[in-house]
This record gives structure tokens, C-alpha cells and sequence, in this order.
């Protein structure tokens, strides 16, 4: 038999790419960018090591997060020739050793990053990108219909469906090269180990720019704003981000640069173009398709800016009747595609009999088990599904997988998942359950499911039952599952007289959150609030006329009853911009800043792991959130710092200062003065030290946006160009007051846009240039994102320094999992300290 062997076509052209483009950025993430050339280089590095060590046994394990190491593994397995199974490092344990022994218990693994290397079971030796090599093995041969990847999905037999698909699968993504000298800048938050995230990550071969970011561990204004500062050009954003945007009332240009949007994992109703246009531009190409793991993109439907506004649901594609074709059943009209990209489902013999097809004219289908119409002008519609499976945030969710784990749990005589709707259009999954144990609690249950399910698998809530509803043949009756209203299985809490103030705001945190009831005396994060709902939550309070209301407010006033409080004193007195997390908490508070325009939800994460008991002072620059005066210098932003720790603490106890980023700077002047009134600070950076007006690395992500700004700003027009000119020779005062209206435009005015925290960002970079960095006596830890040049950097300008590598990215290092590494060396810190301080 003859089998045609080539190289993977994504390993040929990035080896292309580097040598055309060797210069040009590629890939992004909101703490490094790396070039064309870089990426190549790193590639096959990597690719030779895995062809060194990796032994012939077939499938290749590649651990995997949002990164850029985790592409780098990717494109250097195809490299290697090696048939790849990604896997998400996160998994809890148990799930893991489940997907290595399905996968035949190989013996090497590929991760992303050394660190990763603890994830793996017991006896499976790490392959990393630590070892460089001279020279580079070149692309592998490979048989294109022969096993090339095997994704894991959600199953609905109680463990993950492995799809297998070929390496003509994976070629096929890489689409037409982009012509030389046009720039892609496309945004990728889809999880590595899911089909959709490799099919981006193959994308660099085509000479698109890739901006990676976790959209779990950054506030969505936060991700909106780094995407729009770097101008993307085409978003590809999950169901759940578009959802929350979309009902957000500051939509406006949010993303201008933006000229096409790509949805998936909901399905879209014409009236949300409209926004959709506000969010981008009126020019914006919105683009609904029909895709799956097993098959790729089937179809496609654009609206351009002259299409006109329809009625109802949006198509997914006209009919491709050479690929998909509608075939009835009792359900209506069943979706099969042909020629699907996956070959078979993974030590599953009966699945993949009932799911793939042959006819009688020798052409192979899949089954998809969604439903389909077409209406009379051939536009094709995705209906819904024969079996229970759903999308949530773009991830495939088999509802019999998270019953399979409820059941497990020894006092659990019965249990449902449930997909409900919420008020927003999306779904959230509910967990029904009957109890024999009156022991077993809501957190026992919840500790089960995070052991055995990675996080979109386990429930949202849990609703306990005293038995379930059957039909007459006594079969579980979901539809009365979906009607029955929830009332969420939590501790009891005290039966109390609550005010009609606190009842109305339990009311709004109910609507905002969408999962059923919450009282008055409930924390609100815990039954579901994250930062884009406490936004909304904060609007609905003001258009019912209880005023303005800080976001912020919420971190510490947790509960509606306290919130109600809080709403009170704030209207007798301005904000304040310094946030207290767990505050009254017995230990020694610690004091924190953020990092540049950043504010203190970076650090709720790190006040929750801490515990109630540990308080955090956040001290944020003035006028960012408050009405009055600015801090232009760092001196000024240290004087707030220093004022606010000589309020809290008595003459004799122990400081620790946390900053970071950007905030090093701050911190560090802060312990200067510190030090002069006596106290004995420590500080402890944040993948960031002190720079200065003398610290200039030209490839730094920190000066190219300033040059990025320049040019944006001095290229608006020639008379911008001529007072760009003069207002460089003026004075730095004068450069102030005469530019403050332009690119200031007035930040003591309390407002949540982009430009509004950009402007902070602005301010302290100017405060940077005029600041001069002295030698402190004063000891410090730094902890790192793997950026070896940062400890050398800060030596010379403390005392002491101990550095540490840890977990996760610039900003996703604060927030789970990897913040319970920073909190650990918070905590071991404050023990020192005070034991020092005895």
C-alpha cells in the first residue's frame, strides 16, 4: 500500500513565515509579545527535543494554558510529526490520570512550561523548551489521513469523548496565506486544549498577529481595554463575553479598530447587530457560522454595513449542499456533515458506529445530533439539539457528564444537570439533588465535583430535592426541571427582619446574577457576581435614583444589607480612594497598589485566599474613582501611601508593601519614606520593579505603547503635528496644562470608560520620566512570571532581594489558581515579619 508522506503544511509555512517576516510581531499576551522569527525559533527548538526524547509510542500528551509557550508546544508537535493530545494543566488530578491512561499511559509529556511538569501522574518524564540545540530537526513526514490530534469533550456516558482527527484536520485551518504587507490582528481567548483554540494557534503560519489573553483571570473592562489599545482588527470573542457587552450601557466604540466579529457558542437575534455596530463601527463585517469538533467550519454567514436589519434568529450559513445536508427524524430535521474531519471517537467503538455513517454511494457522514431548517431562500439555521448537549461560553457541555459525578458522591440518592435559561439569553448549569444524608452540605457536594470535573462542568448552583419528577414510564422529566423555580441549596442562614431598602437591592443582585434567590445577609460574589455584573448591578442602582454608586463598594460591602449601609454614608461623604478588604480581621493589615491604571479588583482574589482574618489596604491613585485633586508625581502618590500606613498602624509594627507592575515604582518610593519616619518596610513585587526616567529598554511592551500613542496622537492631523512640536520645547508644566483637556480630558470626572483608565496609565508613565530611581535600605521579594532579567534589574536598588518564579502571567498571576502561590509567600512573609518585629 502506498501512503503519501509530507510535512505538516502549518510546520512548512511558519518555518516561512519566520524567514519572510522575521521582524513582525506575532504573538501578544498582556505581558510579552514575541516576533515571527521568535516563535519559528522556539518552535523548532522544542520540536527537536520532543524528536529526541519523545519514544515511538503514538499519542503525545501536551499540557497546555493560555500562553505563549502553550502555542509554542502546539505548532512544535506538528513540527515533530508527534499525533498531539492537548491537555488543559489545570485539570484537577483525578481527570488527568483518566485522560493519560485512555491514551494508552504514555510515558513522556510535553508541557508548556517546566512548572507544569508537577501536573503529570506518577513515572511520566517532562519534555520541555529548557535544552537549546545548535541544530534544528526539520518537519516531520506524516501520513495526512493517518491520526493527527485527539481533542477531549464533554461525554455523555460520565468521562470525556476523545475525537480523533486527522492531520489533513489540522492543515486545513491554516486557510490562504495573508498577502505580504496586510495586517491580521486577531484576538485569541479560547482554551488551547479545545479545537477552537488550536485552529487560531495554526493561524500564525498564515501570518496573522495573535493577542492571547485568559479572559478568566482579567476583568472584562480590563480585556476590552488591552484589545482595543492594540487596535485588533478581528475579534473572535465567546457567546459569554458578546452577551455581557451587550448589555452594558457604555457600549459605545469600545472597539473601533474592529472591521470583523466573530461569534460563537450562542445563538444570535438580529436586534443585536445594532449593538453589535455601536461596540465596533457602522463598517463592521458580523459573522454567525455552524462549526463543530468533529467537522471544523461548515458554514458561514456575514453582514456587512449595507445588509439590512431582519427579523428573529440570524442564519448560521446558506445550505453548502456539498457538505451538510438535513435528514428527518422524530425530532424534526437531523444536521449530517460530509467528510467530517474526525475519523473516530477514541476507544469507542459503539459511538463512533452510531455517529459516523457511509452511504450506499460510498461518501462518509456524521451524525451531529442537532437539529436544522432552511428557509425559502436557502439560509440554513441551527435549531437546537436531539440529545442534551449544549454550548455554554463556547465550551460543548454534555449535562450526563456533571450527573454522573453528582451520583458518585456516597449520601446522593439521585441527581440531574440541568442547562437553564437565564434572563440574558445564555445558560448556566443547574444541579438537582436528592439528599439521604443530612450530614452531606452544599460545600461537601462542591469540593466532590471541582476533584473529579474541570470548572464549566461543575454546576453553577445546586438545588436539593426531596425526590425528583418522573413521566409515567418514571423517566426524569426535564422540562418540570426547567418550570420548577430555584431556590439555591446553601446554608441556612438566621431568619431575620430585613428593610425594604436591603430586600429591593437583594432583588437587583437576584436579577443581576440570574440564579434564583439571594437574601439580604447573602455574599453576593459567592451566589454568583463577577465584575461585569457588579458594574450593571451599580447602573441599576443609580437609574432608581440612589445616586452614583463606586463598583468598588461592592468588594467590601458583600451583602445587600451591608450595602444598604454603605449606600447611606456615601451619600453624606465622597469615596474614598483607598478600598479595604477584610476589613476588622484581627492580623496586621498589608498595603497594596496596583499596578499602572490598574484598581483594587486586581487584588480581590488575593484578600479571598487570604481569609477574612488578614486585611488589605488598596490604595489607588486619587481621582481615578473620586472627585478632587490628582497625584501626578510619584513622590504625590507615595505621600497618600505612606499617610495611610502611618493611620493604621501603632509605632512599632511591621509593614509590608505589596505593588504590582507598574506600582513598584510607588512602593518603592513609599518605603523610602518609610524608612525616613523610622519604620522598617518590606516590600514585595509583582512581576514589576522601579524604573525611572534612566530605565529605557527600547523592545519593552511599556515603550512601544508610548511610541504608539506618540504616533497615533502626532499623526491626527498637521496641526497636531505642529503643536506636538511646540509643546515639545515648552516646559513640562506647561506641556501639562496646555495637553491635560486633550488627553487627560479631566480624570477627577468619576466615569468607567477606556479612556478613562488609559489616561491613568498616561499620567504615571509621565510621573516615571520625571522620577529618579536612589538606592534603599530596604529588603525585598520578587516574585516573577518566568522574566529571568527582572531580579538582576532590581539587585543593585535594595539592600536584600530574594526572587522567586511562579505560576500564570503578568495579570492572571493574581488571580486562581495561580494566586494561592502569591498568597502563600504573603503569608510567609507576615510570619517573618512578625516574629522579627517580637
Amino acid at each position: 500500500m502506498n501512503i503519501n508522506l509530507a510535512a505538516s503544511a502549518v510546520a512548512t509555512s511558519l518555518v516561512q513565515r519566520g524567514e519572510e517576516r522575521a521582524n513582525d510581531v506575532a504573538l501578544v499576551t498582556p505581558t510579552e509579545s514575541t516576533t515571527f522569527a521568535e516563535i519559528a525559533w522556539r518552535t523548532a527548538n522544542l520540536a527537536t527535543s520532543i524528536v529526541e526524547q519523545n519514544p515511538p509510542s503514538y499519542w503525545l500528551p501536551v499540557f497546555v494554558d493560555r500562553s505563549v509557550d502553550a502555542v509554542i508546544a502546539i505548532l512544535a508537535s506538528l513540527h515533530a510529526g508527534r499525533p498531539l493530545a492537548p491537555i488543559d494543566a489545570t485539570l484537577p488530578t483525578s481527570r488527568i490520570e483518566q485522560l493519560m491512561s485512555r491514551l494508552g499511559n504514555p510515558t513522556h509529556a510535553l508541557v508548556s512550561r517546566p512548572e507544569m511538569a508537577s501536573a503529570l501522574p506518577a513515572n511520566v518524564q517532562a519534555i520541555s523548551g529548557q535544552r537549546l540545540h545548535t541544530t534544528f530537526a526539520e518537519p516531520v513526514l506524516v501520513a495526512h489521513d493517518s491520526p493527527g490530534s485527539v481533542l477531549f469533550t464533554s461525554g455523555s456516558t460520565g468521562r470525556a469523548k476523545g475525537v480523533v482527527r486527522n492531520w489533513k484536520a489540522i492543515d486545513r485551518r491554516l486557510g490562504d496565506v495573508v498577502p505580504h504587507g496586510q495586517s491580521i490582528r486577531s484576538s485569541h481567548l479560547q482554551p488551547m486544549n479545545f479545537s477552537g483554540g488550536i485552529s487560531k494557534a495554526v493561524r500564525l503560519a498564515a501570518g496573522e498577529t495573535l493577542y492571547v489573553a485568559d479572559p478568566r483571570s482579567l476583568p472584562l473592562d480590563e480585556l476590552i481595554r488591552w484589545l482595543a489599545t492594540h487596535e485588533i482588527t478581528v475579534a473572535r470573542l465567546g457567546g459569554g463575553i458578546v452577551d455581557a457587552l451587550l448589555r452594558r450601557p457604555d457600549l459605545n466604540r469600545r472597539l473601533p479598530s474592529v472591521r470583523e466579529i466573530s461569534v460563537f457558542g450562542s445563538r444570535r437575534d438580529w436586534s443585536q447587530i445594532p449593538l453589535i455596530r455601536t461596540l465596533c463601527s457602522p463598517d463592521v463585517i458580523a459573522v454567525n457560522s455552524y462549526a463543530s469538533t468533529e467537522t471544523g467550519n461548515v458554514s458561514r454567514f456575514e453582514i456587512g454595513s449595507d445588509q439590512e436589519i431582519g427579523s428573529g434568529r440570524i442564519p448560521s450559513g446558506t445550505l453548502p449542499i456539498d457538505r451538510l445536508k438535513l435528514v428527518e427524524c422524530e425530532d424534526g430535521q437531523e444536521i449530517w456533515v460530509r467528510d467530517p474531519d474526525a475519523l473516530e471517537y477514541l476507544g469507542d467503538p459503539e459511538l463512533t458506529a452510531q455517529r459516523f455513517i457511509t452511504d450506499e454511494a460510498g461518501v462518509r457522514w456524521w451524525r451531529s445530533g442537532d437539529l436544522g431548517r432552511v428557509d425559502d431562500e436557502g439560509n440554513f439555521y441551527f435549531t437546537g439539539r436531539r440529545d442534551l448537549m449544549i454550548k455554554i461560553n463556547g465550551m460543548r457541555i454534555e449535562p450526563e457528564e456533571s450527573e454522573h459525578a453528582l451520583k458518585s458522591l456516597r449520601g446522593v440518592s439521585d441527581a440531574a444537570v440541568v442547562a437553564h435559561p437565564t434572563s440574558n439569553g445564555s445558560h448556566r448549569l443547574v444541579g438537582h439533588i436528592c439528599v439521604e444524608d443530612d450530614g452531606l452540605s452544599p460545600d461537601d457536594v462542591n469540593s466532590h465535583l471541582r476533584s473529579l470535573l474541570p470548572s464549566h462542568l461543575v454546576p453553577a448552583i445546586l438545588v436539593r430535592h426531596d425526590s425528583l419528577p418522573r413521566t409515567d414510564r418514571q423517566k426524569l422529566d426535564r422540562p418540570a426541571l426547567l418550570s420548577t423555580p430555584l431556590q439555591r441549596w446553601a446554608r441556612p442562614v438566621p431568619d431575620e427582619e430585613f428593610s425594604p431598602q436591603a430586600r429591593w437591592l437583594a432583588s437587583k443582585v437576584e436579577q443581576v446574577i440570574g440564579l434564583g434567590r439571594v437574601a439580604p445577609n447573602e455574599d453576593m460574589w459567592e451566589a454568583g457576581l463577577d465584575s461585569v455584573g457588579a458594574v450593571e448591578l451599580c447602573s441599576m442602582i443609580a437609574a432608581e435614583g440612589w445616586g452614583h454608586v463606586d463598583p468598588r463598594l461592592l468588594l467590601t460591602s458583600r451583602t445587600a444589607q451591608r450595602l444598604e449601609v454603605h449606600i447611606g454614608r456615601r451619600r453624606r461623604a465622597d469615596p474614598s480612594h483607598v478600598v479595604v478588604f477584610n476589613d476588622g480581621g484581627a492580623l496586621t493589615p498589608i498595603f497594596a497598589i496596583p499596578g499602572t491604571s490598574g484598581t483594587a479588583f486586581a487584588y480581590r482574589s488575593l484578600a479571598e485566599t487570604l481569609g477574612p482574618n488578614q486585611p488589605i489596604v488598596v490604595i489607588e491613585p486619587r481621582g481615578m474613582h473620586t472627585k478632587g485633586r490628582i497625584d501626578w508625581t510619584i513622590e504625590a502618590r507615595a505621600s497618600s501611601v505612606v499617610d495611610e500606613v502611618n493611620r493604621r498602624l501603632g509605632e512599632n509594627q511591621p509593614c509590608l508593601l505589596i505593588s504590582h507592575s507598574g506600582g513598584a515604582t510607588i512602593a518603592f518610593e513609599s518605603a523610602r519614606r518609610l524608612i525616613d519616619s523610622d519604620r522598617n518596610p518590606h516590600l514585595l513585587f509583582l512581576d514589576g520593579i522601579p524604573r525611572d526616567s534612566a530605565s529605557k529598554d527600547p523592545t519593552s511592551e511599556w515603550s512601544k505603547r508610548l511610541h504608539a500613542e506618540r504616533r497615533r496622537f502626532s499623526s491626527s492631523s498637521s496641526s497636531l503635528k505642529w503643536l506636538g512640536s511646540f509643546l515639545r520645547r515648552a516646559p513640562n508644566k506647561v506641556w501639562l496644562l496646555a495637553m491635560r483637556p486633550v488627553l487627560v480630558r479631566f480624570p477627577g470626572k468619576r466615569r468607567y470608560s477606556i479612556d478613562h483608565y488609559k489616561n491613568f496609565w498616561w499620567i504615571d508613565g509621565r510621573a516615571m520620566k520625571k522620577y529618579t530611581l536612589r538606592p534603599l535600605a530596604a529588603s525585598a521579594t520578587l516574585l516573577h512570571v518566568g522574566k529571568a532579567s527582572l531580579p538582576e534589574q532590581c539587585a543593585p536598588w535594595v539592600s536584600s532581594l530574594e526572587s522567586y518564579a511562579v505560576g500564570g502571567e503578568h495579570n492572571s498571576m493574581l488571580y486562581p489558581p495561580h494566586v494561592r502561590e502569591i498568597a502563600a509567600h504573603v503569608e510567609r512573609l507576615c510570619k517573618a515579619m512578625t516574629t522579627a518585629n517580637l
